[in-house]
């Protein structure tokens, strides 16, 4: 007899094992990144479907053995459905999960990032901002978590005060005098420097709720997602997906 574990989490891969069976990769409570045996998992009359399905949120019931982890029950709290009915959310979506699970190891504690991540999916299943700003957004507060948080109150090199002339590049920002055009850089204005600040200030459950002009959206998105690529140096297939879907719109 294993121990028994009750852990709330949300699912971010499954691996097929066999005819009837898979692997689920969750990040839960208190415990992070965990890898769980389910058996049985693609019989129709299982009822473990649901809650074992990527992008559920649930409470998961494990039994572990000889530290192996053994699904016995998963009860959903909140399966975002409909992710799954939309070419970019689902998209958008999976780039989501596939970038926390490539970031994170296995039993370390993120409580943070399952936090953003629930408020993400959450954001991009109600539709209300555009994609772009809800993966900037997650963006931003991922690279601060993993300790990658831009400079934005003064020029990264000779301390001058920020202001809107200045220049943002990988590190944070920097002014015309200490600029290094060979380097990474864009053109900071006063709705961009604005935006950058309060995603970074503000508190996760104050995000996800206001809109910013479409050049501004597309600096800011093209400014995280390189920020993401050149710390993480992740290569998903998530991203090749959105490129996709936005090629056809």
């Amino acid at each position: 007899m294993g121990n028994l574990l009750t852990v709330r989490g949300i699912v971010l891969k499954e691996t097929p094992v066999g005819e009837a069976d898979k692997f689920i990769t969750i990040l839960g409570k208190n415990h992070g990144k965990i890898s769980i045996s389910v058996k049985g998992a693609k019989r129709v009359r299982n009822g473990l479907t649901a809650g074992t399905a990527l992008f559920s949120y649930s409470d998961f019931y494990i039994t572990e053995v000889r530290k192996k982890m053994y699904l016995n029950q998963a009860e959903p709290i909140e399966t975002f459905y409909n992710l799954r009915t939309d070419l970019s959310a689902l998209a958008y979506g999976s780039y989501f999960l596939e970038t926390v699970d490539k970031l994170l190891f296995e039993n370390m504690p993120s409580n943070n990032i399952l936090i953003l991540l629930l408020k993400t999916l959450t954001a991009l299943s109600k539709n209300i901002i555009p994609n772009k700003l809800i993966s900037s957004i997650f963006e931003l507060k991922i690279l601060e978590f993993n300790g990658y948080r831009p400079e934005m109150g003064y020029c990264i090199n000779c301390k001058a005060k920020a202001k809107s002339n200045f220049f943002i590049t990988s590190e944070g920002t920097i002014c015309k005098n200490c600029l290094d055009k060979n380097d990474f850089y864009i053109n900071l204005d006063e709705i961009l420097l604005y935006t950058i600040n309060y995603i970074l200030s503000s508190d996760i459950n104050k995000l996800f709720t206001f809109k910013v002009p479409l050049k501004t959206l597309n600096t800011l998105s093209y400014f995280s997602r390189h920020l993401v690529n050149s710390h993480f140096n992740l290569n998903l297939k998530s991203i090749r997906f959105i490129k996709e879907i936005e090629e056809l719109h």
